[in-house]
């Protein structure tokens, strides 16, 4: 076997040394790849393949290898008419390529980086398993045992011109030390009838097969077995979708293990177990050991002990949570036990408080008022035409200019409502007119009965009436000397600003204006209205006789 490489020695080296950082392999293969073309088209992936690998133990008689070489071998196989067609031609040549897997990005070629390649030109040989074909065979020996289970990608080249150019490559085969002792260890077809040299055939084979020692966590609590390479555990704790090792990376322990150099036998791999946590929040929110979780999310969480804590949204209550679908109560802090995937469900309620009606009135009452009100939601009702007096606890609340009475809930609360009498409704209604200083009388000097006066009260005092359910306003204006009727009218239409204008009684001219400003008591202001014969005249107006429906 000859090196065509100088470096060869270097990439054997590292080919031997190289400390691999993956944890799954996969055994498959490629297309070939052609790189040029060459005279001789009978190579094709029948007539020139790999053959897969085998190790190297022992002599062909059993005995102790006389070098003590111990490795794994590659063989490449080529059609016997194909290799004898060519065999002659001396610029023929015939390589095995050779890379750790882990060190192939793209296809295996004569010139990728870091490959070992080997003349194997003068080494075609008989193949034992088919007469049809010879065999080479390339092996590489003195792996440390930490490196059993490292990949070794190979593939076989032909150049027809002395090397300058590849014109065929075999497809690529990928194979470790391991992976080979045990396949070699498990073939039915190997045993040997003689058991003392059946248990010295699989005893040196089983010295290349890795033994793991697995430690799993979770938790505080830990598991522990020995996984053979190329085995799947078996007693690792179930319920457990999530195990990473030391350096944060995922492993699957529903498949076989096929573990690199960083996980040797006769080290523990400790394999930590995760859990995924989904949360669901109903106008809440949660935090899982600090960590908040939004509402149809997971977080990712070593398993063990961690603290829940929910908080309910503004206006609502934690009302219950719900873990791995079994009620916890309505709690706002809780200690978790994470063992495996965990759903949490956290609800609340809306804050709700209850309204009782005092309807001492005994009126019909218009509205939802007694019951279970939600806070801050507006209690709203309304009342039959008439003056009341309605205290939501205590404190006196007004009708809304649709005569609606409303509140906002923000606790128990009491709503009492009464009737006023009938001199607490009069002095309402003269405290409704006082409040918008309404009713005036003015006129231009009379002289006869056809001469206009005006008496005017303003919108406002209307739309205050219109409040308590009014729509007509009834009243008379007495000169309370004579006690004489001066004016009156009543109103229909409440709706607009009404003013009355009509022939006055009085036929002695009078001249002047005043503002009457009614009070509790129904007594206007002494106003002066101007002469009467040429005298001053005084008059107390009173507003008498008031009336509404």
């Amino acid at each position: 076997m000859k090196f065509i490489r100088s470096k060869v020695g270097l990439i054997f080296a590292s080919l031997i040394f190289f400390v691999l950082f993956s944890f799954a392999f996969l055994f498959a293969t490629s297309n070939v790849v052609v790189e040029a073309a060459g005279e001789n088209t009978t190579f094709t992936t029948v007539t020139y393949k790999t053959a897969g690998a085998s190790v190297r133990l022992f002599e062909k008689d059993g005995s102790a290898l006389a070098d003590g070489k111990t490795g794994i071998r590659f063989h490449v196989i080529m059609d016997e008419e194909v290799y004898n067609a060519n065999k002659t031609n001396p610029d023929f040549k015939t390589y095995t390529i050779i890379i750790p897997t882990y060190l192939l990005s793209g296809d295996l070629t004569y010139t990728t980086s870091n490959a070992l390649i080997l003349d194997t030109t003068d080494i075609w040989g008989i193949y034992p398993r088919d007469s049809a074909y010879r065999q080479s065979i390339a092996y590489v020996y003195g792996l440390p045992f930490s490196q059993y289970a490292t990949d070794l990608t190979y593939c076989g080249a032909v150049s027809f011109d002395g090397g300058k150019t590849i014109a065929h490559y075999t497809e690529t085969a990928t194979r470790s030390m391991a992976y080979v002792a045990k396949s070699a260890r498990d073939d039915v077809n190997a045993v040997l009838g003689d058991p003392t040299e059946e248990a010295k055939r699989v005893g040196a084979l089983n010295d290349y097969i890795p033994q793991y020692n697995m430690v799993y966590k979770v938790g505080e609590q830990t598991t522990t077995e020995v996984v053979e390479y190329g085995n799947a555990p078996v007693k690792m704790p179930q319920g457990i979708s999530i195990w990473k090792n030391n350096n944060g990376e995922k492993v699957d322990l529903s498949q076989k293990l096929f573990l690199n150099n960083k996980e040797t036998s006769g080290q523990e791999i400790v394999l930590t177990a995760y859990a995924n946590i989904k949360m669901t929040t109903s106008n809440s929110s949660a935090t899982v050991g600090g960590h908040s979780v939004a509402n149809n999310s997971s977080i990712e969480v070593k398993c063990g002990s961690y603290s829940l804590t929910t908080m309910a949204n503004t206006d609502y209550y934690i009302s219950g949570v719900k873990v791995n679908g079994s009620n916890i109560g309505a709690v706002s802090n809780y200690t978790l036990s994470v063992t495996g995937d965990m759903t949490i469900a956290v609800s609340a309620s809306i804050i709700t408080y209850n309204v009782t009606l005092n309807n001492e009135a005994g009126v019909t009452v218009t509205g939802e008022v007694s019951g279970t009100h939600n806070i801050n939601s507006t209690c709203e009702f309304k009342l039959p035409q008439g003056f009341y007096k309605v205290t939501v606890d205590n404190a006196e609340i007004s009708p809304a200019s649709d005569g609606k009475y409303s509140f906002n809930v923000t606790a128990n609360s009491t709503v009492k409502i009464v009737k006023l009498r009938d001199e607490e409704t009069t002095k309402k209604l003269m405290q409704i007119i006082a409040d918008h200083s309404v009713l005036s009388v003015s006129g231009d000097t009379l002289v006869s009965p056809s001469d206009t006066g005006k008496i005017t009260i303003p919108q406002a005092v209307f739309d205050e009436l219109k409040k308590y359910g009014y729509t007509t306003l009834t009243f008379d204006i007495y000169k309370p000397q004579k006690k004489e009727l001066l004016y009156q009218k009543r109103i229909q239409d409440i709706t607009n600003g009404v003013t009355i204008a009509q022939s006055p009684i009085l036929k002695d001219s009078i001249s002047g204006s005043v503002s009457l400003t009614a009070s509790a008591t129904l007594e206007g202001q002494y106003k002066s209205l101007g002469t009467w014969n040429g005298e001053s005249i005084g008059v107390s107006w009173t507003l008498s006789n008031i009336r509404y429906s």
